[in-house]
């Protein structure tokens, strides 16, 4: 995050995510060691009309709290009283986390502590101190604390959006009116990996946190995810269609989470399709389109074959159809003077192109008829209008 504007070349996300940072966020939570070089940074993205997302976790507290000591002292009001950690579940088995299992975690922990915690994550030492974090619970009293950190990141910081994990319904509640109240355009997304584990008690993310939905803007979801898996997968664990909730995950070809009504992230600095793909949703207006998924039986566009999908994005006198072959084999399709006919189009005078998408798909005109092939993984995008 500290090297984040030198990082970025044109044209880039109109959102920037403040996440870990060595310096400016090394805890990812209180406390910021850096407030001005922090608030510094966010004027900057502000001058270049970006929005700031800051990462915050609501699940683990980090040693360098200056309240940690008089915390632990409560007797595990505050801290949880497990192992809490992946190698503890492949050394006690599935039931791990209802015994307080001793000298879990990083050597620091099991040398001052020894018992009694739940490890949570750790990093590299930073000025001396190692970065050791320990799990909270989820329904005490230190959420109060965890939502000012909010409302001062937000109210003197001047963060446009909350990145964070999720906790209990009434803690994403209490959240969600913090940020209508103190900044009412301020987002609030969310992140997970994928819960559909024995170590993290085999329930879907989607499931468990349904409850959650109506109250916020987006989900990422991130490792652990069957993202080779086919379209059932990808409808019921990962696109927020459905529910009707903006998802995002890392599915390789952007072109997939088109196809689920989503736009993917950038993932790696330097990815030139993937923000020319968002530069031409902006132009087509993505956000004002009726969105129709392939799997919707009002869908105006069927492919005809197997394992060949598309969706539709409608505009007034124009669509964007997304097709996605996810079989093995290269799939064909027509695209005839019928299809523009089912679509409302007059064939005499309707438009249709690839449309041009540096570094994602080349552009080129079609004439009726035109037979075109997807390649296995891969989307081909369709532009329809009037002229």
């Amino acid at each position: 995050m500290g090297n984040i504007l030198k990082r970025q070349t044109p044209p880039v996300s109109d959102v920037s995510l403040l996440g870990y940072d060595a310096k400016l966020n090394p805890y990812l939570n209180d406390p910021f060691p850096v407030e001005d070089d922090l608030k510094a940074l966010i004027e900057q993205l502000h001058a270049k009309k970006q929005k700031a997302h800051f990462v915050i976790g609501t699940r683990e507290i980090p040693l360098q709290v200056a309240e940690f000591w008089p915390l632990w002292s409560l007797n595990h009001e505050i801290f949880t009283y497990s192992a809490a950690l992946k190698g503890a579940q492949e050394l006690y088995g599935a039931d791990y986390a209802k015994y307080a299992y001793p000298y879990i975690g990083t050597p620091w922990l099991c040398e001052h502590f020894g018992e009694g915690y739940s490890a949570f994550w750790f990093s590299q030492e930073i000025e001396g101190e190692p970065i050791v974090t320990l799990g909270i619970n989820p329904r005490g009293r230190w959420q109060n604390y965890y939502l000012e950190t909010v409302r001062h990141l937000l109210k003197d910081l001047n963060v446009d959006g909350i990145r964070t994990d999720l906790n209990s319904r009434r803690a994403t509640q209490r959240l969600r009116c913090v940020l209508d109240e103190t900044r009412p355009d301020a987002l609030l997304d969310a992140v997970t990996g994928n819960n559909l584990r024995v170590e993290n008690g085999m329930v879907s993310p989607m499931v468990q946190y349904m409850e959650h939905l109506s109250m916020l803007d987006s989900i990422e979801f991130t490792d652990g995810f069957s993202y080779g898996a086919g379209p059932d997968y990808y409808l019921v664990e990962l696109s927020g269609a459905p529910f009707g909730v903006n998802t995002s995950f890392h599915c390789g070809n952007p072109g997939k989470a088109l196809l689920y009504g989503s736009l993917a992230r950038k993932i790696q600095t330097e990815d030139p399709g993937l923000e020319s793909l968002w530069k031409f949703c902006d132009e087509f207006g993505l956000k004002t389109s009726l969105f129709v998924g392939y799997w919707d039986e009002n869908c105006p566009v069927q492919t005809g074959e197997k394992d060949l999908f598309a969706s539709v994005y409608a505009q007034k006198g124009r669509l964007l159809i997304v097709y996605f072959n996810m079989a093995e084999v290269d799939k064909d399709f027509l695209f005839n003077v019928k299809s523009l006919k089912d679509l409302g189009f007059d064939p005499e005078t309707a438009q249709v192109a690839l449309p041009d998408i540096p570094g994602f798909q080349q552009g080129r005109k079609l004439a009726i008829l035109n037979k075109l092939t997807v390649s296995p993984g891969q989307a081909v995008l369709l532009l329809v209008s009037n002229p």
